[in-house]
C-alpha cells in the first residue's frame, strides 16, 4: 500500500487493516520509514536470526526459536523495503 500525503511519498507495509469511508486503519507490531532503515543492522539480525533457526530443537527454547522468526521476517522486510526505495531513488533523473 502507498500513501502520497504531500510533499513527499510514504510507503507502509502491513498484514492486516481495515479500510472505508476515507478511513484507514492499520494495526501493526512494527513500522518503520524506509529512510531510516540501516541495512548493515538488518543484514546482521537476517544472519542472527537464521544462525538461531538453523539450531535443532533441543537446543533452542520454544521462545527463542519464535522470536528469531520474528528476527527474521521484520530483517527481511526491512532489507525488501530498503531495496525498493534503493531502486526507486536511482530511477529518478538528477538535476
Amino acid at each position: 500500500m502507498s500513501f502520497s500525503p504531500q510533499p513527499q511519498n510514504v510507503r507502509f507495509t502491513y498484514s492486516l487493516g481495515k479500510s472505508g469511508e476515507n478511513k484507514v486503519t492499520i494495526l501493526a507490531d512494527y513500522a518503520v520509514q524506509s529512510e531510516e532503515i540501516e541495512v548493515e543492522k538488518a543484514l546482521e539480525a537476517k544472519k542472527r536470526a537464521e544462525d538461531i533457526l538453523k539450531k535443532t530443537k533441543e537446543k533452542v527454547s520454544d521462545r527463542d526459536f519464535a522470536l528469531a522468526q520474528a528476527e527474521l521476517r521484520r530483517a527481511v522486510m526491512e532489507l525488501h523495503v530498503a531495496n525498493r526505495r534503493r531502486r526507486v531513488r536511482s530511477s529518478i533523473p538528477q538535476k
